[in-house]
């Protein structure tokens, strides 16, 4: 976690709190998990219902619950006691159902998490198949042990950045996925997967790009530039409530199309 000069709403309301861990991740379930403990999180803390933590340093924390290759996932707290990974989430899990008013993100959310503490020891093989890191390790300990290599290899280094590479046809990632060795997308993740809410500045920017993409000098949170034939560059501010109208998918040129983006201002 860190924060961001860039924000994505309205910078004299909100800053932004960059959540990178997990960045790399490439399983479906895993994304979806992610953003849906920190929506979980969010509705913990507005319900006032969120457990209380103290952790001894929770930076630290987080490192060693990466880099332990025994699955204990311990955490100090404050207090000299010692908690695990999966107790935090299921007290997390405990206090959402409690707290009532879970919708349908926020119910799955809790189902998963809970289903995969339990699989984490119980049912590696189906616990493997939603989480990324342990995808890989299953993949480098198949690797490891086909090659007669241990973990000194460097080559295992090699195999463990092609896991991330987004290249369908090179990335170890993808042709697990072939093989049906890790979770397919959620159901209603299809369409999302190509096509931006309607009447975003999201869906703006794919337009502009889809369509006028020649024209685009830049494409960022907060605005488009557009650069026409013998004009000056003209910078079109996307602010995080523009509703973008329905108008603009119907737009037969870029003129048009910066005219309907400048009106909805």
């Amino acid at each position: 976690f860190n924060t961001r000069d860039e924000p994505h709403g309205a910078i004299q309301d909100w800053i932004r709190l960059h959540v990178i861990a997990g960045d790399a991740n490439l399983i479906p379930t895993t994304t979806k998990l992610k953003i849906g403990l920190v929506k979980l999180g969010l509705h913990l803390l507005e319900s006032e219902a969120a457990p209380v933590w103290e952790f001894a340093d929770p930076v630290a924390a987080i490192q060693s619950l990466s880099r332990d290759a025994q699955h204990k996932f311990e955490i100090k707290l404050k207090s000299g006691q010692v908690t695990t990974a999966q107790d935090v989430l299921l007290t997390l899990c405990q206090a959402a159902r409690q707290s009532g008013n879970l919708d349908d993100d926020l119910l799955w959310t809790v189902q998963t998490t809970e289903r995969l503490v339990h699989e984490l020891t119980a049912d590696w093989d189906s616990f493997r198949r939603s989480v990324d890191w342990a995808a890989k390790l299953h993949v480098l300990d198949q690797y490891a042990a086909d090659a007669g290599s241990d973990w000194g290899d460097p080559a295992l280094q090699a195999v463990d950045l092609e896991y991330h590479n987004i290249d369908p046809s090179e990335g170890l990632y993808f042709a697990l996925a072939s093989m049906g060795e890790v979770d397919d997308l959620p159901d209603g993740w299809e369409a999302a997967d190509q096509h931006a809410l309607e009447h975003t500045r999201a869906w703006a920017r794919g337009l502009a790009v889809e369509r006028f993409g020649e024209f685009v000098e830049t494409a960022t949170w907060s605005h488009l530039t557009f650069k026409l034939p013998n004009r000056p560059s003209e910078l079109i501010p996307l602010p995080p409530d523009l509703e973008v109208p329905h108008t603009l998918e119907a737009c037969a040129d870029v003129e048009s199309f910066i005219a309907t983006l400048k009106g909805a201002l």
